[in-house]
């Protein structure tokens, strides 16, 4: 199955999703496995079949430095507990989209960059979005609840670190910090993952993406139309 063929099956299926209010979607799964591309796609594909979308990332909620790091610049268990202000991302994001919610959202709450919070305004979504949310550990029990459909996007330790150091190196990192960093820090915080939530067994969709040439789904519900 080609890579435009899987991301036209799932994007039927989110489309078939009743419109009656929002339906908020995790797209998870290892660091540089692909996640933000197959997020962007299935957003452009929900609007080619005249359903609204919206793509954001869970890289809006990141924890200030001094919380990221506590545990050490290189600590996988930091990256995993510590990278990301969970409760946040339920109140300002997941759950306004939920039964009873506002629809009130803010996608992003803090600069990575400047490491300082961001104070902007939430803004009203339509009462029939699709949100796509990429990011890492989004089947955490902190948050496993709050999706209407979790996707999981199967990737290996070695090809996601193959993707993530090339994709690092081009923007202009150097190339032995990049690899300790995920030798060190973001494969094994995934390994903790994987054990402590079972994301894989636990997702509604799951596509083994280890080839973008040639993606497979393995499982995925029928559509609900």
């Amino acid at each position: 199955m080609s890579y435009a063929a899987v991301v036209e099956t799932v994007s039927a299926y989110l489309a078939s999703i009743p419109a009656i209010r929002p339906v908020r979607v995790a797209v998870d799964g290892r660091t540089a496995c692909g996640k933000s591309t197959f997020a962007r796609a299935l957003v452009a594909q929900l609007a080619e079949r005249g359903r609204s979308a919206l793509h954001t990332t869970i890289d809006g909620f990141h924890n200030p430095r001094s919380v990221r790091y506590a545990r050490g610049r290189l600590s996988a268990e930091g990256y995993y507990r510590d990278a990301r202000d969970l409760p946040a991302v339920r109140r300002e994001l997941l759950d306004p989209l939920g039964p009873g919610g506002s629809r009130q959202i803010r996608t992003e709450i803090f600069d990575l960059a400047a490491d300082a919070a961001l104070n902007r305004l939430p803004v009203q979504v339509s009462g029939d979005i699709v949100l796509i949310v990429d990011g890492t550990f989004l089947g955490r029990p902190e948050l496993s609840d709050a999706w209407d459909v979790h996707l999981f996007l199967r990737t290996s330790r070695d090809m996601a670190r193959a993707r993530g150091v090339a994709r690092d190196e081009r923007a202009g990192s150097e190339t032995d910090q990049v690899k300790s960093s995920y030798d060190l820090r973001y494969l094994p915080a995934f390994d903790l993952y994987l054990s402590e939530a079972n994301p894989e067994a636990e997702a509604d969709i799951l596509i083994d993406l280890e080839d973008f040439s040639s993606p497979r789904i393995i499982r995925m519900p029928a559509s609900v139309k």
